[in-house]
């Protein structure tokens, strides 16, 4: 019966799938697909080298703080030794390296995309196959 297709409670229940389907397109494009891997560079690499510069020196070559505060600021820099006056290149090299990355980290990505993707085909809106384009250029 045609008439069933027409029915104000299906029409309120392709709303609703059309509009989750919207909501969760919107989440994902860009955000959720690409933000990661655009701020991971920044993240892992540019904020922490800039922010352990400026640690190294506010404690080793300016000395611009109290000698207890540069104890408490040292605690917060990577491979600091314990002298406040003395910080040995190779130490400053390996506080200057950039984070590790690794399959922990992307492991929720690569299980959670592919499956918020599947979760969205039983919906009937244009938005879904948008989703999977997404995912495949992702």
């Amino acid at each position: 019966d045609v008439g069933l297709l027409f029915e104000v409670r299906s029409l309120i229940r392709a709303a609703r799938e059309h509009e989750l389907a919207r909501n969760v397109y919107l989440m994902m494009l860009p955000g959720t697909f690409f933000t990661g891997y655009l701020m991971c560079p920044i993240m892992a690499g540019i904020v922490p080298y800039f922010w352990n510069m400026l640690l190294m020196k506010t404690i080793y070559v300016w000395h611009c703080l109290p000698g207890p505060l540069l104890r408490i600021l040292r605690m917060f820099l990577p491979w600091a030794p314990q002298s406040l006056h003395r910080y040995p290149v190779r130490l400053a090299e390996k506080g200057l390296e950039g984070m590790e990355l690794g399959v922990p980290w992307d492991y929720s990505g690569n299980i959670m995309l592919p499956s918020i993707c599947c979760a969205l085909l039983p919906l009937a809106s244009p938005y879904v196959w948008q989703v999977f384009r997404g995912l495949f250029f992702w």
